[in-house]
């Protein structure tokens, strides 16, 4: 009867090491998965903070043209160059490209040229 004991206990034993076991298993699959899911994030949020620099950058850009506007001389500048304005008694000069004229019999190419040089197209054409 001694040995049936002995056998007894040993059975009981091994079935709570098993269990044991098994909830040790099962705690270490949960933390390597808790652990993957932090490493994601800390991947992501790497990648949201790049995003930040570049928005926070791109803002710094915008705020340092909108700067911009407010010296005289820039506006002028722009409107000369944008807007092909001048000022009271200058007259404007303005080049084309060999490529943006039209080889339409000429007539076209003449009209451009004579723009280009700031002359006035004859009003009886």
């Amino acid at each position: 009867m001694n040995a049936k004991t002995t056998n007894k206990k040993r059975k009981r034993f091994s079935w709570f090491r098993l269990l044991g076991v098994l909830v040790a298993v099962l705690l270490l699959v949960k933390l390597c998965q808790q652990y993957q899911s932090y490493l994601s994030m800390l991947d992501q949020l790497e990648q949201y903070e790049e995003e930040l620099a570049l928005a926070e950058s791109e803002y710094q850009a915008v705020l340092d043209k909108k700067e911009l506007l407010y010296n005289d001389s820039y506006v002028e500048r722009l409107a000369r160059e944008n807007l092909g304005m001048v000022k009271p008694g200058e007259i404007r000069v303005s080049t084309v490209k060999v490529e943006d004229i039209v080889m339409d019999g000429g007539k076209e190419e003449d009209e451009t040229t004579e723009e280009s040089m700031g002359s006035q197209p004859n009003d009886a054409e």
